[in-house]
């Protein structure tokens, strides 16, 4: 798998606003992980990252992604 840290002008692969994932080869099946079910699920608005739509991402390896991850559920599991 690939990871990718969805970043904007004010924001880090350490803090990015969302992460996407997918298949190194075909079929790619691009995921996104929710922030509110904590779940990577397939998502069509990932595909515009991927395939020329959207270009502010950045690739991150899976212990970054697992890491912003747990800081998320981190904070979902304190409000």
């Amino acid at each position: 798998m690939e990871y990718y840290a969805i970043v904007g002008l004010t924001e880090s692969t350490k803090k990015p606003s969302g992460l996407l994932r997918k298949h190194e080869e075909p079929p790619w099946i691009p995921q996104q992980f929710n922030r509110e079910t904590l779940e990577w699920e397939e998502s069509k608005s990932a595909y515009s990252y991927f395939f020329g739509m959207d270009d502010d991402f950045e690739e991150i390896t899976e212990t970054e992604a697992n890491e912003v991850i747990t800081s998320w559920t981190l904070k979902a599991g304190k409000r």
